[in-house]
């Protein structure tokens, strides 16, 4: 649902994806079904036959044919694209009252990883996504270790052993302070020099990654930079990468169009192409505040928060003071009541005026993720993204040997992306058919340049 300002109308948008499993509809209702295929590894090229059957009530089943055309091409079972994509554990202590046990954690872990997304936690003072779940996740297609970078000179021995433990399993990587050129807070550039300082001296070897834009204030502190969106530069960019260093990118639920964005209402097809434009702009990582900060907004802590007055600026009708008192006591919550798509700011508690932004995916029965469908579309596109990077390590072993001087001209023209797919950080086709067709392209190329 949305609602900006009073007057406005609310609009349903189709997002939440539910498990397989009986529902109903209304006579003349009509339902989306969304089909995952899964390949094995090593699944030889050819057309193959899936099928989904219904069977409505009283009636025969009704079985749908699903072609799939198998190209021989099998992903790496982890990412090749760095991804920093928070989920909090406390957000779903939020919304189910209770923490996670390490068993719902792994879950947690493996889904999204089967998502090409690292699990991790930007927010938690402790150690990546929980030191418990490390080792499940390593073994699944994890590759990164975020180790939090304050107080490191009280914590350096045991982060020597953790670095240890997992050397050659996980990438060691320190992250903290936030969008620190943008804090108000009097002393917070010092306190996070400080803190870099000390990483760079205890743990020379290890990168130093920061949510903020190339600024010579931090140059000799930060190795990784992550600036917004709208904060990219080119020519900073490749001054930073000629000096070893790498640049990340991310979105908050800011900048909108004519940015792509991974808001509820931004277009379908914005959370796929993002990491076509990450390939585009040559930048080594993709970083997103929270999968799951929503939780919070549609558990009992927010429902403390809302007064008639915010229930009748965002339109929300349905929420009467008996609903409003249920969700208080957390005897009511979604799905039994509409989704309230909004965050609060940690600093001030001010509602976003974005949707959507910080949760790509539902809390479903039993503490079970539910994916969105923005989820699934930049799952699709990091799957997008291995295409372009078997056809790099194509190119090079085709430079090597010599010979085919066209074939080699045409793959590295479709390694820099047409302009008229993706022309930079504001400037996409929104047609998913030139994408689709774009991405056959480089399919055929990596199977014809092996």
């Amino acid at each position: 649902a949305r609602q900006l300002e009073q007057g406005q109308s609310q609009a349903s948008y189709a997002d939440v994806l539910r498990p397989g499993e009986a529902f109903t509809l209304p006579p003349t209702g009509m339902v989306v079904l969304w089909v995952d295929v899964y390949l094995p590894a090593g699944t030889a090229a050819g057309d193959y036959q899936a099928a989904v059957t219904v069977t409505p009530a009283g009636l025969p089943p009704v079985t749908v044919p699903v072609p799939v055309a198998a190209t021989g091409l099998t992903l790496p079972t982890s990412a090749s694209l760095d991804t920093a994509f928070c989920f909090s554990p406390t957000w779903v202590k939020d919304f189910y009252g209770q923490d996670p046990n390490r068993e719902q954690m792994l879950a947690y872990g493996r889904f999204l990883l089967d998502h090409r997304l690292e699990p991790m936690n930007l927010w938690s003072r402790d150690v990546d996504i929980g030191e418990d779940c490390l080792d499940d996740c390593a073994n699944n297609g994890k590759t990164m270790l975020f180790l939090p970078i304050r107080n490191i000179r009280e914590n350096q021995n045991r982060l020597r052993e953790l670095i240890g433990r997992y050397h050659g399993r996980l990438r060691p990587i320190f992250f903290g302070h936030d969008e620190v050129l943008s804090s108000s807070t009097p002393g917070a550039l010092e306190r996070m020099k400080k803190d870099y300082a000390d990483a760079r001296e205890l743990f020379p070897e290890v990168p130093r990654l920061n949510t903020a834009r190339i600024d010579e204030r931090l140059f000799g502190y930060v190795t990784v930079w992550c600036p917004l969106f709208g904060h990219y530069e080119a020519e900073a960019t490749a001054e930073r990468q000629a000096l070893g260093e790498q640049v990340w990118w991310y979105p908050t639920d800011y900048p909108l169009a004519p940015y792509a964005n991974f808001n509820l209402d931004s277009p379908g097809i914005d959370p796929r192409v993002i990491p076509w434009m990450t390939w585009k702009l040559k930048l080594t990582g993709l970083l997103y505040w929270g999968l799951n900060r929503e939780w919070r907004s549609n558990g009992a802590f927010e429902a403390r928060q809302i007064t008639p007055e915010f229930c009748t600026l965002r339109g929300l009708d349905w929420m009467t003071p008996e609903t409003l008192e249920n969700m208080r006591a957390g005897k009511t919550r979604w799905p039994d009541i509409p989704w309230l798509p909004y965050f609060r700011n940690v600093n001030n508690q001010s509602v976003s005026r974005t949707q959507g932004g910080g949760n790509l995916l539902y809390p479903g029965k039993d503490f079970q993720p539910l994916p969105s469908m923005r989820l699934k579309n930049l799952r699709d596109g990091l799957q997008d993204y291995e295409y372009f990077v078997m056809l790099r390590h194509q190119v090079a072993a085709l430079r090597k040997r010599g010979g085919q001087e066209a074939l080699m001209r045409d793959a590295e023209a479709a390694l820099a992306i047409d302009d008229t797919v993706v022309g930079g950080p504001r400037s996409y086709t929104k047609d998913p058919a030139a994408l689709l067709a774009f991405r056959s392209r480089i399919i055929d190329l990596v199977l014809r340049t092996r």
